[in-house]
């Protein structure tokens, strides 16, 4: 009787033992990228110069990311991004943090296997190349990658509230070179009114590697958007742009990525004023500071604030 129990306790002990040296599941770790960026700005009249940091955190899939700007030690704005799945679809949701508003947009996203289209929004359409298509259905309908789906609207013709990523995935979401979209169709409200829609006609020329190297987007009055990109023998590229979606105002830039500096993007934009025959330079620059990782993406403010004193 004594020897059963004591092998009992034995037993007992040796399982405990082992339940105890099972190896736990790695701790899944968020991805943090820490930018500074300074924007210059001039006219006839005046001019100034305003610095601030931008912090983004995503969640290990990549699934969920947050933009944070911190301007003067304040948090001057919190957007965080997402999907969600529902009943009616799925939605890419861009919502503020740290408001009490509850401002939220969205954006429908719709997928055509026969055609090859990706619905977004209300009415806009983008035909992609079977392969990339594909794949980019993979990557957001499948595995709700953030990055993946503002690759697609990286040009940003339509109202889409992807703006503060756009850093981000000009400096990080550099993908090989592939035949992606072949052509779109893209409405955007004109600022006196919502209620006043044009219409864009969008087309994309590639290179013999699969390189874009041009897009334009026209209407019934002509080109309004041409963006040209010139890929150097380092590896850098300048891209060229002109936008004049918005009727009252016409945007040109140039955009400098050079390879001897990775982590550094800087664009000119000259901004001309429509009827008041004002135009304005500015000069932005973002510089990587750090990449490193974070327990949680999505933090509060004071965990916001002490990360960043942490990282100057």
């Amino acid at each position: 009787m004594i020897r059963n129990l004591t092998l009992s306790i034995l037993s007992l002990f040796t399982i405990l033992t082992c339940a105890g040296q099972v190896k736990k599941e790695p701790a899944k770790i968020s991805n943090a990228f820490l930018l500074s960026k300074t924007v210059k700005s001039s006219n006839a009249t005046a001019s100034e110069s305003v610095a601030s940091t931008l912090l983004y955190t995503s969640s290990p899939t990549g699934d969920e990311y947050f933009a944070y700007t911190v301007t003067d030690g304040i948090i001057s704005d919190a957007l965080g991004y997402r999907f969600a799945a529902t009943a009616k679809g799925l939605f890419f949701i861009a919502e503020r943090l740290f408001s009490n508003q509850n401002e939220v947009d969205s954006l429908q996203i719709r997928f055509d296997d026969a055609q090859h289209l990706v619905h977004i929004g209300k009415g806009d359409r983008y035909q992609l190349f079977p392969s990339s298509y594909l794949k980019f259905k993979q990557e957001v309908n499948g595995s709700h990658k953030i990055l993946s789906f503002i690759g697609l609207l990286e040009d940003n013709l339509g109202d889409y509230p992807i703006a503060e990523l756009l850093p981000l995935i000009a400096i990080y979401g550099n993908q090989k070179p592939a035949l992606k979209i072949k052509q779109a169709q893209v409405s955007t409200a004109r600022s006196q009114s919502d209620d006043i829609l044009d219409t864009w006609q969008c087309n994309y020329k590639y290179g013999k590697t699969g390189k874009i190297l041009f897009v334009k987007a026209f209407n019934e009055d002509g080109l309004r958007f041409t963006k040209n990109v010139s890929y150097e023998p380092d590896g850098g590229l300048v891209i060229k742009s002109h936008r004049n979606i918005e009727d009252r105002q016409i945007t040109d830039r140039i955009l400098l990525m050079q390879a001897s500096t990775p982590g550094k993007l800087k664009w000119t934009d000259r901004v001309m004023q429509s009827g008041k025959n004002v135009e304005t330079t500015l000069v932005t620059e973002i510089l990587t500071k750090a990449v490193f990782s974070v327990e949680q993406a999505k933090m509060n403010q004071q965990e916001v604030l002490n990360l960043f004193k942490k990282k100057q």
